[in-house]
């Protein structure tokens, strides 16, 4: 008999659909928020630094909180600097550790130094200005000889004043002026330029590659020079060609024929010329110089010309000619169909002056129909009263015609070259 058959259970490790757990599932941890700095706006930077710019010290704080802050405090910071025979050498070592500083330097102020022979400022200049290539304007000061040799770094160099400058030769000065091909304005006061030989100034020629193509204006007050030299230069160089205001304040009767010359040069371009003159009583005046030296007839494009206080310039310069005779010579010369203006400068001592014969031609020529196209009849009337205020109720009498057109203006502003 056989035994029945075995049934075997199948057996399974599963758990039943019904009582399955889902695994978990781990998400990574979401990272930490993202700081986000914000930045100024270089417009809003700017504000904070121009706000700070008389703050050094806040703005040197400012110049380590960001490469931006550096940047824009620079320019404030390093804008204008003044070099001496102290802290140059530290300026030096600056531009050479920190390129960025040369090219935000604007204004540079150099003051040569008395106490050193030859004066610092030869030997640095040169290699100074390779490193500051933004430079607009240069003012050279100082009582000592100055004596460099070419510039040839300031390529961006608008301006030059000589400061109470003296100049070793008169090559030296032609040599500095030229250095600037983009310079447009020169301006002297107490300059001094000493005399070489002629042998060593005729080996002098400024190269055309160096010649300013945009001078515009040159003002000389109380400054000594070979005007003659110097008219030759300035016309052979082309400066003539482009210049728009010239001032000389004072001049003596040796230097007419050179300033004579220029103006001829100028012809039509000049547009705006100032003019003093100082002497001595027994030179016998400057009409008879003016009429030989000088003809304003030939600018037929000025526009303003001013004439300055015989007086105020007399006591300046120790003379003692307060004529006013040569203020109708130059009038008589103007024939300008677009003059617009005519300024005088007058100072308290000006005043007993005003009844001379003089003063009856100049109220006539300027009533003249040359002077039809005037704008404005301005007299700058400055000193101590009463005879400052006497000053002005003459002039008011004097061109009264003009007064009611609403051309005259009387102020109380000196002569920037007498203050």
């Amino acid at each position: 008999m056989a035994a029945p058959a075995t049934k075997y259970l199948k057996m399974s490790f599963m758990s039943p659909k019904s009582k399955m757990i889902p695994e978990k599932q781990f998400d990574p941890p979401a990272p930490p928020p993202v700081v986000k700095i914000p930045h100024l706006s270089n417009e809003l930077l700017a504000r904070i630094v121009d706000f700070l710019q008389d703050d050094v010290r806040t703005l040197k704080s400012c110049s380590l909180t960001s490469h931006r802050f550096l940047s824009f405090s620079r320019r404030k910071l390093f804008n204008t600097v003044h070099l001496n025979l102290r802290n140059c050498q530290k300026f030096t070592k600056i531009l050479e550790t920190s390129p960025g500083v040369g090219p935000a330097v604007r204004e540079l102020h150099v003051t040569v130094s008395a106490h050193e022979s030859p004066p610092w400022v030869d030997n640095r200049l040169f290699s100074i200005s390779e490193k500051l290539p933004n430079v607009a304007a240069l003012y050279l000061k100082g009582k000592a000889i100055f004596t460099a040799a070419p510039i040839l770094g300031f390529r961006a160099l608008r301006s030059i004043h000589f400061l109470g400058c003296e100049l070793d030769s008169t090559r030296t000065f032609f040599t500095l002026i030229g250095s600037f091909p983009g310079m447009e304005t020169m301006y002297a006061n107490e300059m001094v330029v000493y005399r070489e030989s002629d042998a060593l100034m005729e080996q002098f020629s400024l190269p055309h590659d160096r010649r300013a193509k945009k001078f515009k204006s040159m003002s000389f007050n109380s400054c000594r020079m070979d005007a003659d030299r110097f008219a030759e230069f300035f016309v052979e160089s082309g400066y003539n060609k482009t210049l728009d205001y010239f001032a000389t304040c004072p001049l003596q009767e040796t230097a007419l024929p050179a300033v004579g010359a220029i103006l001829k040069a100028c012809g039509p371009r000049l547009k705006h010329y100032k003019f003093a003159l100082v002497g001595m009583e027994e030179q016998g005046g400057y009409v008879e110089p003016l009429k030989r030296h000088y003809d304003l007839a030939q600018n037929t494009g000025l526009l303003t010309l001013e004439l300055c206080s015989p007086a105020a310039y007399a006591r300046l310069y120790g003379a003692d000619d307060l004529s006013f005779a040569w203020w109708p010579a130059l009038l008589a010369q103007v024939a300008s169909p677009y003059i617009e203006e005519l300024g005088f400068y007058l100072w308290e001592d000006d005043l007993p002056q005003l009844a001379s014969p003089p003063w009856d031609d100049i109220v006539r020529l300027v009533g003249q129909p040359q002077f039809e196209s005037l704008k404005r009849l301005a007299f700058h009337v400055w000193g101590a009263e009463p005879a400052a205020g006497k000053i002005a109720a003459a002039v008011r009498r004097k061109f009264a015609e003009f007064d009611a057109r609403g051309v005259l203006l009387i102020d109380s502003k000196p002569d920037p070259a007498c203050v």
